[in-house]
């Protein structure tokens, strides 16, 4: 709902910055607005002017929700007009994805996220890195049921929710 009023925006984010230690960056993440498009370069401005060092902008509304397509297009001239960096975020899925995400957005950054749960491999292969093994694989997820910080009902579900994901990506 905030992205409906993008001067409460610039205050929480100078709030924000006011409390934290200068050492300390300050990111923010948005979507491209709630119901439409219509002020999220006032909201990424809005970001910037309240002193983040870097903005993510999900590439679709909070009413797209998560309904391909990302509008990656739509990032290229709020990039060129922050002075600040800019993340892309939303629909990268694979390599190919990414790509085409650099290249429609003119972002050298992205933020994964679902995609990254799908294939925790993603990251390693969009910087070029071989796809994890069996093996590997099946050892992420061993890690994962080792851990002793999650309860046995709740590990049972997440790792369900996460076995999943998984059959997506594998």
């Amino acid at each position: 709902v905030l992205l409906r009023e993008p001067q409460r925006i610039e205050h929480i984010v100078k709030t924000v910055r006011a409390a934290l230690p200068e050492h300390i960056p300050l990111s923010a993440k948005m979507r491209l607005g709630y119901e439409d498009k219509a002020l999220f370069l006032d909201c990424a401005h809005a970001i910037e002017d309240g002193g983040a060092c870097e903005v993510t902008v999900h590439a679709r509304t909070k009413a797209d929700a998560y309904r391909p397509p990302a509008y990656w297009d739509l990032l290229a001239p709020l990039r060129e007009q922050l002075q600040i960096p800019l993340i892309a975020n939303g629909e990268i899925w694979t390599t190919a994805d990414a790509a085409r995400c650099q290249a429609e957005s003119g972002c050298v950054d992205l933020m994964l996220g679902r995609g990254a749960v799908t294939r925790p491999d993603l990251v390693g292969q969009i910087r070029g890195q071989a796809a994890l093994s069996w093996t590997e694989l099946l050892q992420l997820q061993l890690d994962f049921l080792d851990s002793p910080a999650k309860t046995e009902q709740g590990m049972v579900g997440r790792y369900k929710q996460w076995l999943g994901m998984l059959t997506q990506g594998y």
